[in-house]
């Protein structure tokens, strides 16, 4: 019988460091990866020869994608590896808090991952992988993520390493989300958008790779950060009085500091403390945009923005997550 796709599965484990690859024992239930080589070659045509004669490959390492449903459980080990995470703590029994506070002026904490993909007959690994950006979308009856990634040299030749958790799927439903937007850090999470049919956010690339002529790094040496000043969030809300009065505030020759608050909650875990993500963004607000609704639907402004450093804040973004996972 020919290999089925629908039974190929994805797990990974968290690196003590870069270039210490780690057992792959957590299997992935709310989302998935794909990840393949990429090469750089070279081909040369000999003299006299109308077509290439000899070619080399020079560079390999591999890049993929994670994506699928933003899940509270899941969720923590994409941030982590884009940015690391401070110590998590346990509000209730069972439950675990992950403060994630990106770095703006120095280098982050991130974990490297190994990632494996494949089934009982053969799977495929790479180790030294990190997640370079992050692109969340909230759709009217819907929550998606896609997060790609860069990593090391492809391992065709893998067998799954045994699986000792399975994360437990906490999808994030369209029903747990709140926006607010506030012109105070000190209020952020005060006033809320009241009228919001989507939305989402968007982190460009982190991190790049470092490649040197030497021979123990055939492939990548290391990760470089860089520059993300392209982030941006946004939402579409009805044209009602509240967004006008946002479009008034933010015709300004100055743009105006603001603090907005993506907020998921979701089922109890255990008294008062609930499934959590809480997304804070220091922003300033771009060219607002008029949505039609070519079929008759409610007629919206889409509020753009742009992420930025803000030094009330100490920093462009933090997120805090509420999960049963322990750790990532």
């Amino acid at each position: 019988m020919a290999r089925s796709d629908v039974n190929i599965v994805s797990q990974y484990g968290v690196q003590s460091a870069f270039g210490a690859p780690a057992t792959a024992s957590t299997r992935i239930s709310s989302d998935g990866i794909t990840f393949d080589a990429e090469w750089n070659e070279q081909f040369y045509r000999q003299t006299g020869n109308k077509f290439a004669t000899v070619g080399v490959r020079h560079r390999q390492w591999a890049r993929g994608v994670r994506e699928g449903l933003l899940d509270y459980n899941h969720y923590p080990t994409i941030l982590a590896s884009m940015f690391g995470h401070g110590t998590i703590t346990s509000p209730v029994l069972g439950s675990y808090a992950y403060p994630i506070a990106p770095n703006s002026q120095s280098e982050n904490s991130s974990k490297v991952l190994t990632y494996q993909s494949g089934d009982a007959t053969a799977a495929r690994e790479i180790n030294d992988v990190q997640h370079t950006g992050l692109s969340v979308t909230l759709e009217e009856n819907g929550i998606s993520f896609t997060s790609p990634f860069i990593g090391g040299v492809v391992d065709n030749g893998a067998t799954l390493d045994t699986v000792t958790r399975n994360l437990v799927q906490q999808p994030v439903s369209i029903a747990d989300v709140d926006w607010f937007l506030d012109p105070t850090y000190a209020g952020i999470g005060t006033t809320k958008v009241t009228d919001v049919v989507s939305g989402g956010f968007e982190i460009p690339e982190v991190v790049i790779a470092k490649f040197v002529q030497n021979r123990t790094f055939p492939g990548i040496a290391a990760l470089v950060e860089q520059a993300t000043e392209e982030a941006t969030v946004s939402f579409v809300t009805e044209y009602n009085a509240q967004a006008r009065a946002l479009y008034d505030s933010f015709n300004v020759d100055v743009k105006p500091m603001r603090y907005l608050q993506l907020l998921m909650t979701g089922d109890l875990i255990l008294t008062a403390t609930t499934y959590l993500i809480k997304h804070n963004f220091a922003v300033m607000p771009m060219k607002p945009m008029e949505r039609r609704a070519p079929s008759g639907g409610i007629y919206g402004f889409e509020f753009p923005f742009r992420i930025v450093h803000d030094t009330t804040m100490g920093r462009a973004l933090e997120v805090t997550i509420v999960n049963t996972t322990p750790t990532v």
